[in-house]
């Protein structure tokens, strides 16, 4: 619920991974970290996250695993650079969903306004996945090059077919 049981929970979770990893590493195992930031499914805008993801990041970054920060498709491409310079983050993962309100695409799939999510009783609309969440894929990637995010970025939400990566690669 706040911002410092979070804190606490990153720092207990990445003790308890660093006593686990010379085992998964001597099964062979290849491993990166994906750390999830402003998933419309929680109580937690993403705007608001700016210093406790990096708080988190330098956490993570105990672990010695290769780092990937996860966003929804509205994170900003000044995010992601600021990110970047930081040195704490080797990729990105764009987007793990889009907010349910989004230029009403959640109504437009489910034909409600009111969200699944709030229909079964949770505090959040939540996001959405699938094609229509595309656009606004591309228009976060392309805005974050532009301004010269140069690590790699995995792009998710919304990527079905040959015609979206095509969109994507342009």
């Amino acid at each position: 619920k706040t911002r410092e049981d979070r804190i606490r929970e990153y720092r207990e979770f990445i003790d308890l991974l660093r006593t686990r990893l010379p085992k998964l590493r001597r099964l062979g195992a290849q491993i990166v970290l994906q750390l999830n930031f402003g998933c419309p499914n929680t109580d937690n805008p993403l705007e608001s996250l700016r210093g406790e993801t990096l708080e988190c990041l330098r956490i993570a970054r105990e672990s010695g695993l290769p780092l990937m920060a996860n966003f929804n498709a509205l994170v900003t491409a000044k995010l992601l650079l600021e990110l970047e310079q930081s040195g704490l983050v080797d990729c990105f993962w764009i987007a793990n969903s889009t907010p349910y309100h989004t230029d009403r695409i959640g109504e437009i799939i489910f034909g409600e306004e009111v969200s699944p999510m709030r229909q079964r009783g949770f505090g959040d609309d939540g996001g959405i996945s699938g094609p229509l969440c595309l656009h606004y894929t591309v228009v976060t990637i392309r805005a974050a090059r532009q301004l010269g995010v140069k690590l790699p970025i995995i792009a998710g939400n919304g990527v079905q077919s040959i015609g979206a990566v095509k969109l994507l690669k342009d």
